[in-house]
Parts: structure tokens; sequence; C-alpha cells
């Protein structure tokens, strides 16, 4: 966050520490995001001999919202995305934008719905298998 006249909250003490620091040396953090990418945080780490990291920041979705559907929403699209980058589905002449549009549209209403539904089902039929449950 920048304030006015370019100061940052905190911005001389990490300076003034950044000056003491003998040699000076900058942090080298690794981040790791939502699904692949904590996976490929955890391979680099253990591959890379020759990397040494101060830390290690892995991002991902936390909660128990009521239903729990929204993780899969979200994510859904960046899973298609993927699949279309890697050549795991049928690219049908689409490009990766339109695949993530396509997901991102059928995750906010086909795949959501069915998803609680599915909850739904499990809960009337005291969370046994969903393959009973028909629409």
């Amino acid at each position: 966050m920048v304030q006015p006249h370019g100061r940052r909250p905190g911005g001389q003490v990490g300076d003034r520490r950044l000056a003491e620091s003998q040699p000076p040396r900058k942090l080298a953090t690794l981040s790791g995001g939502e699904s692949y990418g904590t996976t490929r945080a955890g391979l680099i780490l253990k591959a890379g001999d020759d990397l040494t990291f101060d830390g290690v920041l892995l991002i991902g979705l936390v909660g128990d919202a009521p239903g729990h559907e929204m993780p899969y929403v979200v994510t859904l699209p960046t899973m298609a995305a993927a699949a279309w980058y890697h050549q795991r589905i049928d690219r049908a002449g689409r490009g990766a934008e339109q695949v993530y549009r396509e997901a991102v549209a059928f995750a906010r209403t086909d795949y959501v719905s069915a998803l609680i539904k599915a909850r739904a089902c499990r809960r009337r039929s005291g969370g046994a298998s969903p393959n009973g449950c028909r629409p």
C-alpha cells in the first residue's frame, strides 16, 4: 500500500533494517498457489538443491463455507485452462481464454446447481452415495 508522497507503512523501519544488515541481501521466498502450485512448490524445494529460500508461502482456499460448493466452483475454470494448456482436453479450435470463459459460465450455472443437488441428496439419504439420487 503506497501512502501519499511515496511513503509506505513501516517503510522507514524496513529501510533502516536493510541498511543495517551486513552484507545487505534480499529475502528469497517461494510462493505456491492453489491446486498444482502447492505441489510444484514442494517439488522445487525437493529437487532444487542449488536453491535456497528464506520462506515458503502456500496459498489455498480455507474455510467451511455453507454447502462447501464454492471451492469447487472457483477452481474449475483454472483447472479447465490448465487442462487446455497440457492438452488434456479437446481444444476444438478454442483458445485458453475461451475455454476459461466457458468453464466460468458452466461453473456458475449447471455445475454449482449439480453440486448443491448432490449435497442435498446425500443429506436426505443420510450421507450415502448419491448414486441413487436422481434429478
